[in-house]
C-alpha cells in the first residue's frame, strides 16, 4: 500500500507535458486521504524534500489549471493534520506556512524587532495537558470563564467571545471541539451557514520559560494536581488564527463577529442607548452573551484615567442587576481581573458598542 501510494504520487507530480494540473494534485489527494495515519507517515518519509517541495508549490502556486485557493488548499492541509504523527506534521511545516499559524507579525510590522515581543521569543511547543479540566475554582464545571486569560495577542474580541460562551453555554465550546487520534484537534467554526473544519496539532507558542504567550490557559496548582495545563481556551485561538490565516489577522475584530463564528448564530450590534437595562437583563436571562467594546480615547471619563477600564478593549457582560439598575462586567485579560459593576448610565457613557448573540436560546 505504502510503495504503490508513493509510486502513485510521484506519477501525479511528474505532470507529464502540461505540468501538475488540479485534477493530479486531486489524485494526489485521494491517495493520501485513503491511507492510515501510519501509512500517511510512511509515505511522506519515503518522499524527498525535493518531492514534498515541488508539491506545495504546485498546490500553493501551480501555474495556469492548476493550484488552489486558501480555502481548497486548508481542506488538504486538514487532512494531513488529523491523520500525521506529530514528527510528520513538524516536516511538513517546512514546506507551508498555512498548516501551523505564523506569529511573527504579531505585535505590528516591528515585532520582530522587539526583543520583549512573541514574535522574536516565542517558538511552538507541547505541554503536559488535558482539554477540559475542572479546577478548584470552577464550580465543578469542566468548561468555565475563568479558563480563559488574554496573551501577549490583541485578540480579545476572541477572548470575550469565548469566555461568554464558556458563561452562558459551555455546552457549545465542549461541542466545537474534537480529538483526533493522532492528538490534533478539529475545531468547527461557521461562516454562514456553512461549517468549517480546522485542524490544529496541540504545540503552542511558548516563551522562553516554557509558558504560553497567547491565551494563557490554567495550570499547576489552579486545576486539579497541578500537573497538566487546560488547552481548549489555546487551541481555539490557534484555530481562528489557521482559519483566518495567521494569529496576526487576529490581532483587532469584533465580539459579535466571533460569535457568529462559534456558534453559526447571527450576532446584533446596537448602539450604547438602543438597550434599556430591562431588554439587556432579557437577553442575560435568557443565556444569551452580551460583549461590548470600549472607547478609544483615556481622557473620556475616570474609569480610564483610573485604569479600571482599558480603552480599545472588549469586555463582556456577567451579570445584570435589574432592581438595583447595575451591569456587571468582566475583562477578558483573566478572573484576576476583579468585576466592574456599573450604573446604566456608567455603561452607557463607557462604551461605544453593544454585541449580543442568542446562542441559539430563545
Amino acid at each position: 500500500m505504502v510503495d504503490a501510494a508513493v509510486d502513485d504520487i510521484r506519477e501525479e507530480l511528474d505532470g507529464g507535458f502540461w505540468g501538475v494540473r488540479s485534477g493530479d494534485l486531486e489524485e494526489i489527494e485521494d491517495t493520501l486521504a485513503g491511507l492510515t495515519g501510519p501509512e500517511l507517515d510512511a509515505v511522506i518519509a519515503s518522499l524527498s524534500d525535493d518531492e514534498l517541495d515541488h508539491l506545495f508549490d504546485e498546490i500553493d502556486d501551480g501555474w495556469f489549471g492548476s493550484g488552489w485557493d486558501f480555502d481548497r488548499r486548508r481542506e488538504f492541509l486538514n487532512m494531513l493534520a488529523a491523520k500525521a504523527s506529530p514528527e510528520t506534521i513538524a516536516r511538513l511545516n517546512a514546506f507551508t506556512d498555512e498548516l501551523q499559524p505564523a506569529f511573527d507579525e504579531v505585535g505590528g510590522d516591528d515585532a520582530a524587532d522587539d526583543p520583549d515581543s512573541p514574535a522574536a521569543s516565542a517558538e511552538y511547543g507541547e505541554v503536559p495537558h488535558e482539554l477540559f479540566i475542572v479546577g478548584e475554582d470552577d464550580d465543578g464545571a469542566s468548561i468555565h470563564p475563568n479558563d480563559v486569560d488574554q496573551g501577549a495577542i490583541g485578540d480579545c474580541w476572541i477572548m470575550a467571545a469565548m469566555t461568554s460562551v464558556a458563561q452562558e453555554n459551555p455546552q457549545i465550546i465542549k461541542d466545537m471541539i474534537r480529538r483526533n487520534e493522532n492528538g490534533t484537534y478539529t475545531v468547527t467554526f461557521h461562516d454562514g451557514d456553512e461549517e468549517v473544519e480546522i485542524t490544529v496539532a496541540a504545540d503552542v507558542p511558548l516563551n522562553e520559560d516554557g509558558e504560553p504567550v497567547f491565551a494563557e490557559f490554567p495550570h499547576a496548582g489552579v486545576d486539579r494536581d497541578g500537573a497538566d495545563y487546560e488547552l481548549w481556551p489555546a487551541i481555539i485561538e490557534k484555530a481562528y488564527a489557521r482559519y483566518s490565516g495567521d494569529y496576526r489577522e487576529i490581532e483587532g475584530g469584533r465580539a459579535e463577529d466571533a460569535l457568529e463564528a462559534m456558534t453559526g448564530v447571527e450576532s446584533e450590534s446596537h448602539d450604547m442607548n438602543d438597550l434599556s437595562i430591562e431588554e439587556l437583563a432579557d437577553i442575560h436571562d435568557a443565556g444569551g452573551a452580551i460583549t461590548m467594546s470600549s472607547l478609544d480615547d483615556a481622557d473620556e471619563t475616570d474609569f480610564y484615567t483610573d485604569g479600571l477600564l482599558a480603552t480599545a478593549h472588549a469586555y463582556y457582560v456577567s451579570d445584570i442587576d435589574e432592581e438595583a439598575g447595575t451591569i456587571t462586567i468582566r475583562n477578558p485579560w483573566g478572573y484576576h481581573i476583579d468585576p466592574l459593576t456599573l450604573t446604566l448610565d456608567e455603561y452607557r457613557e463607557n462604551f461605544d458598542r453593544i454585541g449580543t448573540n442568542s446562542l441559539g436560546g430563545d
